[in-house]
């Protein structure tokens, strides 16, 4: 079982529990977990390590989860790098704007909020120091 069908999971177990989101439960009772990792991330695949959410994903995650909001400065313009570093960077799963970041583990939230949401300055600061992204 991958991420994120181990995310969905918990995120089915979670909400089945709260008795404020038990019509959210209904509304996914039906679908498989396959189906429902298409509808909470971007970019699922089969296999695939990468967690970025779709906007469903990060609306019902924030219900559940402490998140973080990074602002993306105006000069960094999204690129595939970004994407494929943020696939294999990040362990949680996260949603990317044009001008922000929303992430969910709060050591992600710090690194890049210790580069003031520079995404080439993260990558830069994995490259000087060699952290391997596994």
């Amino acid at each position: 079982m991958d991420m994120q069908q181990l995310i969905i999971k918990e995120l089915f177990k979670q909400s089945s529990k709260d008795l404020d989101t038990q019509e959210l439960v209904q509304k996914f009772k039906n679908y498989s977990i396959e189906d429902a990792c298409h509808l909470f991330f971007g970019n699922y695949r089969s296999k695939s390590k990468g967690v970025k959410l779709s906007s469903s994903g990060v609306s019902v995650l924030k219900l559940y989860y402490k998140s973080y909001e990074i602002r993306i400065p105006k000069h960094v313009r999204i690129l595939n790098k970004h994407l494929l570093f943020l696939d294999r960077f990040l362990k949680f799963p996260y949603y990317l704007k044009r001008s922000s970041i929303i992430l969910f583990d709060g050591t992600d939230a710090f690194n890049l909020k210790m580069v003031k949401g520079d995404l080439d300055l993260l990558i830069e600061m994995f490259d000087k120091n060699k952290i391997k992204l596994t």
